[in-house]
């Protein structure tokens, strides 16, 4: 077992280099246009008998793929991407200067014994550039191509830079959400429970049926919720918390519902037990209001475009809601942090208090949430 760990943490990378096609479009791109162009160009231009592409030119080549590999794969990360930004100069002027001391020997040894290479006898120079000009020559296509490591190194280091804190504030975001949804559960069952311990004083068979909508209610939460539900579970979530409240009502209590059927909403998606907290507080305080006052409406609609709207409105007693239990806000400072978690930009609260009346109505785009 302990073996079978270590082979799945453990990947070895010899080169440790991420190649995907993109990367290696770039790195071809990148040899055509430094490397072997501007060779090709000087050997039509300038042309030696018997070969169409001199020899010393796959050399040079070589010796510029290994600055640059050297480069992309061992000196940055380990000198420029560490603030070490000396050692990065250092190692560089170490690497030119052995490159172009090695140009330096195989040009000579080409020059000394190869015939085509050797100078002509009115001119010691050689017949395609003197000694000084192709090692300048030389020296400018590897800083070029030195500058086009570490431009390639940059972007692909902050490509994955931005991919890892995209990962991290999804991650973050997810634990969040889930604390929040932790949250809510104590809240909701501390509210549902207090419902049902008045109603088993009123009517013990009513009791008995809101104890099993709580269950079904709790398996909803507990097992069945995933990162988005679908909007007939949610309704029916709704339903049988709506079911529950009503038990404790007299049937002459003025509370208006208005929902939409499984059909109309059927394709639509939604966060979960999103407005469970607006409905508690509509009945927690709408119940404590004289009949002849009160009033509590709940409405859901949705538009063909995903749009959905939640209304839920309360009558209150101001002295009631002044003498509610510290932390009472819990729930409602929940909902908008789960909204803005969930739905940023895409959902509008608009929460009105006229002193007796309580309203709330919640707009979400149900097609831009944030998976």
């Amino acid at each position: 077992m302990e073996s079978s760990v270590t082979q799945h943490t453990v990947t070895p990378r010899l080169w440790q280099l991420r190649i995907n096609w993109y990367a290696g479009l770039t790195h071809l791109l990148c040899i055509c246009l430094v490397l072997v162009l501007p060779e090709l160009v000087l050997s039509v231009s300038q042309p030696r008998p018997g070969a169409h592409i001199p020899p010393d030119v796959y050399f040079k080549i070589g010796v510029y793929l290994a600055v640059f590999y050297l480069n992309y794969l061992f000196i940055i990360d380990r000198t420029l991407f560490c603030h070490k930004t000396f050692w990065f100069v250092m190692a560089n002027v170490l690497l030119i200067t052995a490159s172009l001391a090695a140009l330096y020997a195989v040009w000579q040894y080409f020059r000394e014994h190869i015939p085509q290479y050797a100078p002509s006898p009115d001119s010691p120079a050689p017949p395609v550039y003197s000694v000084l000009p192709g090692m300048t020559r030389d020296f400018s296509v590897i800083l070029l191509l030195l500058m086009l490591c570490v431009a390639i190194k940059g972007v692909a280091k902050n490509k994955d830079l931005t991919k890892r804190r995209n990962e991290l504030l999804a991650v973050r975001r997810e634990s969040e959400l889930a604390h929040l949804r932790a949250q809510l559960n104590p809240h909701f069952f501390f509210n549902t429970l207090n419902a049902i311990y008045a109603l088993i004083e009123i009517n013990r068979n009513k009791a008995r049926e809101a104890i099993h909508r709580l269950s079904k209610m709790m398996r909803y939460m507990l097992y069945e919720t995933p990162v988005t539900a679908s909007m007939p579970q949610e309704l029916d979530f709704i339903r049988n918390y709506l079911a529950l409240m009503m038990m404790r009502l007299s049937p002459d209590f003025p509370v208006k519902i208005t929902l939409p059927t499984d059909d109309e909403v059927a394709s639509l998606r939604i966060a979960p037990i999103i407005f469970i907290n607006l409905i508690e507080n509509a009945f927690k305080y709408g119940m404590g209001v004289p009949m002849c006052n009160a009033c509590i409406e709940i409405s859901l609609s949705a538009d063909p475009l995903g749009v959905v709207t939640f209304r839920a409105a309360n009558t209150y007693l101001a002295s009631a809601r002044a003498a509610g239990p510290e932390g009472a806000g819990i729930g409602l400072n929940n909902l908008r942090r789960r909204l803005s978690l969930r739905y940023p930009g895409a959902h509008t609260l608009d929460i009105r208090d006229t002193g007796n009346r309580f309203e709330v109505t919640l707009t979400i785009d149900t097609l831009k949430s944030l998976k």
